[in-house]
């Protein structure tokens, strides 16, 4: 009698099996399925319809030719993301520690979890970062074309010497490219790091040696690919103020001009300065200059593109406007061979007469722009009439109006 009822309480305290795991799983899978149609098919009638559409207006060329490059970027792109993560994982793990001692215990449960799938791991982790990486070069198609069939203008701008077509057809392909090695840089650095610190090459709880040798190397290299593509990144930065849009006008300022384009000369400079000291720290092995070089570059981007073109701004040019920006619109209008002739009017203000005037759509147009001081001074800097296009810029304090369109 007693081992029947032995047998009977052993039976009451076996855990029920349940099928909720299973259908979790089931659903689990079923809605990945359902996003995955979802955004197929969302896809493909956004592609079928642009095919059709080109195709209808007898340019069915030119959407293979888009086809193709967004095709190209993403390959290229995506490929050269997910084999350079893909390196660096598998760099951080071959350089691991053979005998882990006093590092963190919860990084030994994550890497008995993590070593049997490693290899499909690292996989699926380079292959997303590659296809993110690809999707994002894809739509940069305008910029690489604009590049890959560059053409000069034939004028160039008064600072730099450069061909106009520079700005229009370079310049921001080239901007994407640093973007991309920066990108590619921090991505593998916190890939590798993550590797290092779950196998012991970085080891938060101990109070000394808490980066091993190679995971210094690997970790100071990253770094340094990534600030040396800032430092182009600054150098590049340079040119923006030619074709930026300003509160005024659009091009260089006096600020861009005395604050702005010496600050990124100085901190091209300070990147490589910092590039230097993590590629040196391969050799060092120690935490002095790395620290010393993140310090520096973080303290002078902060004071030098921050804080002192904005000082430069508040007092130098706002008590003063016209005799500081004055010179800059009469050469930015001066090179610019379709745009407006800058001459002064009686009162002594810069008077901007366009080369190819128009008749304004509409009676009695007027765009205004400019500062009053009182009610006197209230009258549209800005007219466009019957005579043509005039652009008459006079700022006589130092707050402006913003520009509207007045009709009456």
């Amino acid at each position: 009698m007693s081992g029947m009822f032995d047998a009977e309480s052993e039976r009451r305290e076996e855990p029920p099996s349940s099928g909720r795991p299973g259908r979790s799983r089931t659903l689990i899978i079923t809605a990945a399925v359902i996003v995955v149609l979802f955004l197929g098919l969302t896809g493909f009638s956004s592609f079928w319809t642009e095919r059709l559409w080109f195709k209808s207006v007898g340019f069915g060329s030119v959407f293979q030719t888009l086809l193709w490059t967004r095709i190209g970027l993403f390959l290229v792109f995506g490929g050269v993301m997910a084999a350079v993560v893909a390196l660096n994982l598998a760099l951080a793990y071959r350089a691991r520690p053979l005998l882990i001692a006093g590092g963190d215990p919860n990084s030994a449960r994550y890497r008995d979890a993590v070593t049997p799938v490693m290899g499909w791991l690292f996989g699926g982790v380079s292959a997303l970062m590659g296809i993110f990486a690809g999707a994002s070069a894809a739509g940069q198609w305008r910029a690489y074309s604009l590049w890959q069939h560059s053409s000069p203008f034939g004028h160039t701008d008064p600072y730099f010497q450069r061909d106009a077509g520079f700005y229009v057809f370079e310049l921001p392909w080239w901007h994407y490219l640093t973007d991309f090695v920066m990108a590619v840089a921090v991505i593998s650095l916190m890939a590798a790091a993550l590797v290092h610190y779950l196998y012991g090459g970085i080891r938060l709880s101990v109070a000394r040696d808490r980066l091993s040798g190679a995971a210094q190397v690997h970790i100071s290299a990253l770094l340094g690919v990534f600030v040396l593509a800032k430092g182009a990144d600054y150098w590049l930065d340079r040119f923006d103020p030619v074709t930026g849009s300003g509160s005024l006008f659009t091009g260089m300022g006096y600020t861009d001009d005395k604050a702005v384009l010496p600050a990124k000369e100085i901190l091209t400079g300070i990147a490589l300065i910092c590039a230097v000291l993590f590629f040196l720290n391969i050799w060092r092995r120690t935490r002095l200059l790395p620290s010393m070089g993140i310090a520096l570059l973080a303290l002078s981007a902060v004071l030098l593109g921050l804080i002192v073109p904005g000082v430069v701004q508040q007092f130098r040019v706002s008590p003063n406007v016209p005799d500081k920006e004055g010179p800059y619109i009469q050469s930015e209008h001066r090179c610019d061979p379709a745009g407006l002739q800058p001459r002064r009017d009686r009162g002594g203000a810069v008077l901007l007469r366009a080369r190819h005037q128009r008749r304004p759509r509409g009676p009695g147009r007027r765009l205004v722009v400019g500062a009053a001081r009182g009610p006197q001074d209230r009258q549209p800097d800005v007219r466009a009439g019957a005579a043509g296009a005039r652009l008459l810029l006079r700022v006589e304090g130092a707050r402006r109006r913003p520009l509207r369109d007045r009709r009456h």
